[in-house]
Parts: structure tokens; C-alpha cells; sequence
């Protein structure tokens, strides 16, 4: 299991562990997500899903730290799914910044590769439940330390 030194999820305007909104008020978008690891991440792995509560435009902006090891690399791969997997599979978040007009002919679903300390962002629809999963490569004794800032920018 990954720790998360953060993961939160909160309306904008609202801060973690306060009162939920009054009955019938609806919370404002953007919804923003982070997650940041407490330890460099060596090897592969897939986030804990988070649901949104709704799906739309989400901005991601990944930045990677402390990057070392021979040629290492970091692909995010962001994935979407309206119910969970139950069925609707896992598939592809819709790359918004790829300039394609169709799902069939986006990027899908990744992330610029980072190699170095640096950070990459991009817009992605998805739909109410996202994961991600981040493929670490590289020669030997890559890590990397990876904080995720997510905030979902409407329908």
C-alpha cells in the first residue's frame, strides 16, 4: 500500500473537516484533489479511486521531485469510469489539450513523461470516479517523490 502523506478532496471555498453544505445547497465547482506520497515512489502503482461526486473538466498538474536514478522516466496515466468499474471498465481519461475533436482520435489518458524535477499539467473529462496509475521506469535506482494537484474546473 502507498501512503499518502495528503489526500484530500474538497469543494472549493470549503475547508477539510468542516460541516457538510445545508440540505439542498449545492457546493461549488471547482473540486480539487491532491495527493501527495510520503515516501519517492521506486516501482509502478494505481491510486485508491476518488469519486468526484460528479465528472467534468479536471486541470491536473503533476510535479515530480527528488528524481533520481539512471534515465528514469514517470508516465500518469489518468483513468475514468461513471460507476466504478461495475459496468463501466476503466478506460482512458479524454486528453482536452490533445486538439483532437473525437475520442477515437485523442491522446488519451497520459500525462506528459517526466524525467526530471519538473511538473507538466493538462485537462482531461472525465467521469465521476478517477484513478491513476503512475509507470516508473528507468535503468536503475529510479524514484521519484509525486504530488498530483487535481481541481475539477466545471461540466
Amino acid at each position: 500500500m502507498i501512503g499518502l502523506k495528503q489526500d484530500t478532496a474538497v469543494a472549493a471555498g470549503q475547508m477539510a473537516g468542516t460541516n457538510p453544505a445545508p440540505q439542498g445547497y449545492q457546493l461549488p465547482v471547482p473540486v480539487r484533489v491532491v495527493h501527495e506520497y510520503d515516501a519517492a515512489q521506486t516501482a509502478t502503482f494505481t491510486t485508491d479511486v476518488v469519486d468526484l461526486g460528479v465528472g467534468g473538466t479536471m486541470s491536473i498538474t503533476e510535479t515530480v521531485a527528488n528524481v533520481a536514478g539512471t534515465t528514469p522516466t514517470l508516465t500518469t496515466s489518468v483513468l475514468t469510469s461513471a460507476d466504478n468499474g461495475v459496468n463501466d471498465a476503466y478506460r482512458a481519461a479524454f486528453d482536452v489539450d490533445s486538439g483532437a475533436t473525437s475520442y477515437a482520435t485523442a491522446i488519451l489518458g497520459n500525462m506528459p513523461q517526466l524525467t526530471a524535477n519538473s511538473s507538466a499539467v493538462r485537462r482531461f473529462v472525465v467521469d465521476r470516479y478517477v484513478k491513476f496509475t503512475h509507470t516508473i521506469g528507468g535503468s536503475a535506482g529510479q524514484t521519484f517523490d509525486i504530488t498530483l494537484d487535481c481541481t475539477m474546473m466545471g461540466l
